[in-house]
Parts: C-alpha cells; sequence; structure tokens
C-alpha cells in the first residue's frame, strides 16, 4: 500500500443498551425510554418471576397442540386442580391479546402466576380458588399483582359464596440483590401479609386497591330459612383506570372535543380491567356500546367446554359488575340505568320476603346425614 493513502478504520461495534436487549429479551411492543437502572430492575424481576412462576407444565412439553385441543375429561382427572385456573388465564388472555391488536404471544408471556390454590366441583366448577399473578408491561418498566380470592360450595342446607379481587401497581421494579437473592416484592408470602383481613378490607392496605369484592349478607345465605342478601362493592374509580392504563400501556386515547368518551378511549379503559380479571382466569366480555352484549364467565356452554371457567360474581339475576365498570370508565350504555333499578328492586324484594319455616322433622339442619 503506497505511503499517504488513508485506510477506512473498523468500525467499532456500539454495545446494545439495557432496554435494547430487553426488548430483545421479553419482545417489548413500542417501550419508552426510561433510566438503565429502571430497565435492569425490571428485567432481572421478570426473570426472576418465570423462574419461580407455577404454571401447566404439560402445555410446555414437545409436541403440544393448541390449547383449544385440551380434552376438558382428560383435565378433569389430574391430581392438581390448579391447572384448570391456568388454562383459563391461558386462554383468556390469549383471546384478549387478540381482540386488543397485540402480536401473538405478547400478553400471553407477560403473565407470570405467582401463586395459586384451587380445589374445584369440576372441571369448570370452582369451589374454592386463591391466586395470584403478576402483569408485566411490554413497554414500560412497570408492572401490577392482581389478586383473587373466592369461594363457592353448596352445602345442604345453604350456599357459601364470597370473592374479593384487587391489584396493586409498581412503578420501581426490585430487581435482585448482591447476592443475586430473589427481587423483594417476589417474596410471596411477604405479598399475601399485605392483604387486609376481610372481603372489602381485603385489598386496602401498602398501596392495594379493590376491584370489587360480594357475599350474603352473612356469608352463607340459606336456600331454606333465610334470605340471601346480596352484599357487594366495585370500587374501580376513574382515575385508576388511568393509573392502570398508564401502568400497562401508556396514556389512554384522548377523549373527543365534545367531553364525549369516543370507542378507541370505552375499549382501551374497559380492556385494562379485563386483562387484571383475565390474569387470574377470569373472562368477562365487557361491552362497550348498545349493540353488544355482555358475557359474565361461564354463561355460554361453548366457552365451558373450551376451558373458561364459571365464576360466579352475582349473587342474583343482576350481572352489575359489567355495568359498575363502565362507570368507572366514565360511561354507561342505555340499559344500564335500567338493569341497575332492576338489580336494585329484586334486591329489595329479597331483603323482605316471607321466609319458608319447617317444623323441626323437616328442617334439613336437623338431618343427621350432613
Amino acid at each position: 500500500m503506497s505511503a499517504g493513502v488513508a485506510t477506512n478504520p473498523e468500525p467499532v461495534p456500539v454495545p446494545e443498551t439495557v432496554l435494547q436487549k430487553a426488548a430483545k429479551k421479553f419482545q417489548l411492543y413500542n417501550p419508552i425510554e426510561a433510566t438503565d437502572e429502571l430497565w435492569r430492575a425490571y428485567a432481572n424481576n421478570r426473570l426472576a418471576a418465570w423462574a419461580i412462576r407455577k404454571r401447566d407444565k404439560e402445555a410446555e412439553k414437545p409436541g403440544y397442540e393448541s390449547p383449544d385441543s385440551d380434552d376438558n375429561f382428560t383435565v378433569y382427572f389430574q391430581r392438581d386442580d390448579t391447572i384448570h385456573v391456568f388454562r383459563s388465564i391461558r386462554r383468556t388472555i390469549r383471546e384478549l391479546e387478540e381482540e386488543m391488536g397485540f402480536p401473538d404471544g405478547l400478553l400471553q408471556k407477560s403473565i407470570a402466576v405467582l401463586s395459586c390454590d384451587a380445589a374445584f366441583e369440576e372441571a369448570y366448577d370452582p369451589r374454592t380458588v386463591a391466586t395470584l399473578s403478576r402483569i408485566y408491561s411490554p413497554s414500560r418498566p412497570t408492572y401490577v399483582d392482581v389478586h383473587f380470592l373466592y369461594h363457592c360450595r353448596m352445602r345442604y342446607d345453604h350456599l357459601e359464596w364470597h370473592f374479593s379481587i384487587g391489584y396493586k401497581i409498581h412503578t420501581r421494579p426490585k430487581g435482585r440483590g448482591p447476592a443475586k437473592e430473589l427481587p423483594v416484592d417476589l417474596d410471596v408470602k411477604a405479598l399475601k401479609d399485605e392483604l387486609g383481613g376481610g372481603l372489602a378490607n381485603m385489598h386496602t392496605n401498602k398501596g392495594w386497591r379493590s376491584i370489587a369484592w360480594a357475599t350474603w349478607d352473612n356469608l352463607g345465605g340459606s336456600n331454606f330459612g333465610q334470605r340471601r342478601v346480596e352484599q357487594r362493592s366495585c370500587d374501580l374509580y376513574d382515575e385508576g383506570i388511568v393509573d392502570l392504563h398508564e401502568a400497562l400501556f401508556g396514556p389512554l386515547p384522548e377523549a373527543a372535543a365534545d367531553g364525549k368518551l369516543d370507542l378507541a378511549r370505552r375499549q382501551a379503559s374497559v380492556n385494562v380491567v379485563r386483562l387484571l380479571l383475565a390474569a387470574v382466569g377470569i373472562d368477562y366480555e365487557i361491552a362497550c356500546e348498545d349493540g353488544e352484549d355482555d358475557a359474565p364467565p361461564g354463561m355460554d356452554q361453548k366457552d365451558i367446554k373450551q376451558g373458561h371457567i364459571e365464576w360466579m360474581l352475582c349473587g342474583l339475576s343482576d350481572h352489575w359488575m359489567a355495568r359498575e365498570v363502565r362507570r368507572a370508565c366514565g360511561f354507561q350504555l342505555q340499559r344500564d340505568p335500567i338493569q341497575e333499578a332492576a338489580g336494585e328492586k329484586d334486591r329489595e324484594e329479597e331483603r323482605t320476603r316471607e321466609l319458608d319455616y319447617y317444623d323441626d322433622g323437616d328442617d334439613p339442619a336437623n338431618c343427621r346425614s350432613q
């Protein structure tokens, strides 16, 4: 090579940023810029949760087909009833993911079930379930915990029923410590210890927020000698919906200039609540337009055959949760006030109806075979 001829130096490879590594590892979707510290803690937390998560190991074996091919007859004879919850979560998240227009697998891989205890009567009929799941944002270094406690059991003379569901937003992810120990907010026992006592107060401490709870007025209304008066509350509120959407997906779509909520904002608000429900296995279709119907979990026999669970989320015929979710999202459908009035009428009739009493010999509570 002749003297004085300049040569082009080899380009120096630019190391990947923490965000770029996280985006590649977790299939992030339009991730936002944040500090390396936040993204590193998010990545470490998510990897740690993935390592300890509870899951349906059968679905991860080579040759496993689509979840739609699962045979409930086979599932029923599994020793561990938690498999029904895992499969309901997977199916429900996958369907919601498609409905929301996300790439295949994006939301499914964002859910980690941290704890699940379950007892079922049938593959679709839960008796007692307690589930704690974590939803990792696909675009921000944040995550949301969802806790669900459920009990529904028919006794000879009464029906036991109650549930409570709530969430906690984590905006400052916790990574592993110097000794590579588990992130402190993945201590499942400590997370459960944060929960309060009683259904109404269960999700009110240490940053937890209640979504809804319900029961009979005496934690077990009788089919025979007592009234079954539903006590319930949906505790979602408008700013809470905004906080949830910002934590998981970013700001909500802007409202229309005339102050009305357009369809995109309605759907985005409702879907973030449906995602929280889906993370613990609840498939609840909530209408956003007057031409749509609400579909509470288990209302369609086809859904049961596909592995969705028949959760009982109302004590009477009034499916109030969908209406209350819409109210928290800032809108109501034309039928909502009519159905609300009908529901209140049913509750009042139950409170005031005359009871049927039994002679001692006919009282089911005196049956020795119980």
